[in-house]
């Protein structure tokens, strides 16, 4: 009987071991896919951060860019202005080419048009009232939307 006693006693002692062990490597097992999701959202953040990165240097380029075109605006428009300097001449012929003219181009061309010009008799009732019923409904439904 002492020997069932050991033994029982043994295995018991066998028994909380095993389970020490069982929830050792549960624990393992829960850290690694913890710090395996970890990896995976320090991949994420990594990406967010090089595209990041990449969106602030097209921003970049682009505000470059637009500097570089605005300084060669100012100095093509610089260079114009040292030209009009330069050439009286050129600026009288340019302003008057840019001067609109009155005159016919082509005084030729037969321009005759086959109606009449239409003219509104202002005394005339009949539109006067049309007007006037076109000016209450669009006030009445203005009204309507304001209520």
């Amino acid at each position: 009987m002492d020997n069932l006693k050991m033994e029982n006693h043994k295995l018991m002692n066998e028994n909380i071991d095993l389970k020490s062990k069982n929830n050792l490597n549960e624990r393992v097992n829960n850290l690694s896919y913890i710090l395996a999701d970890l990896q995976g959202k320090a991949k994420i953040a990594e990406d967010e951060k090089d595209s990041l990165i990449d969106a602030m240097r097209l921003l970049i380029e682009d505000l470059n860019y637009k500097d570089l075109n605005h300084k060669e605006s100012v100095i093509n428009a610089n260079r114009n202005e040292e030209m009009v300097q330069r050439c009286p001449q050129m600026t009288n012929c340019l302003q008057q080419t840019n001067e609109v003219s009155n005159e016919a181009i082509n005084p030729s061309i037969n321009l005759s048009n086959r109606f009449s010009a239409l003219s509104v008799d202002k005394n005339d009732v009949s539109d006067r009232n049309a007007w006037d019923a076109v000016r209450n409904e669009v006030e009445h439904t203005y009204a309507d939307t304001q209520s």
